[in-house]
C-alpha cells in the first residue's frame, strides 16, 4: 500500500515543482507595469504612484514567499511520513489525507494561475 502513496505522490511531486517555477517567473515578480512607466509624473503624485507599484510589489512577492514555504512544508511532511511508513510505522490514513490536501491544494494554485501574459 506504500508503494502505492509513493507512485500517487510522486506525479504530485512534479506539479508541486511545476507550480514552485511558475510562482517565479519573471513576468510575475516584474517590479513595475509598463502603463506605470509611461505616464508622465509630478513631483508629489509622481512619488506616490511609486510607493503604491512598490507596495503592490511587496505584497506579491510576500504571497509568493508565503505560498512556496507552504508547498515545501507540505513535501516536507510527506516525506516524513513516507520515513515514518518505511520504519513500520501505520501512516497510511495520515498520508492519504496529507497527499490529498498538498493535492487540492495544488489544484486551487492552478486555477489561480493567470493566463500568459498576466499576472
Amino acid at each position: 500500500m506504500l508503494e502505492e502513496l509513493e507512485q500517487e505522490y510522486s506525479g504530485l511531486k512534479n506539479k508541486v515543482r511545476d507550480l514552485r517555477e511558475y510562482l517565479w517567473t519573471p513576468a510575475r515578480c516584474a517590479n513595475s507595469s509598463p502603463k506605470l512607466r509611461s505616464r508622465p509624473l509630478t513631483p508629489v503624485f509622481g512619488r506616490i504612484r511609486k510607493v503604491s507599484a512598490v507596495m503592490r510589489q511587496k505584497k506579491r512577492l510576500e504571497n509568493v514567499l508565503a505560498t512556496e514555504s507552504d508547498l515545501v512544508r507540505r513535501g516536507e511532511n510527506i516525506s516524513a511520513y513516507f520515513d515514518l511508513g518505511r520504519e513500520g510505522e501505520n501512516v497510511e490514513a495520515d498520508l492519504r489525507r496529507e497527499i490529498g490536501r498538498t493535492a487540492k491544494f495544488g489544484r486551487r494554485l492552478e486555477n489561480r494561475k493567470p493566463a500568459v501574459g498576466g499576472k
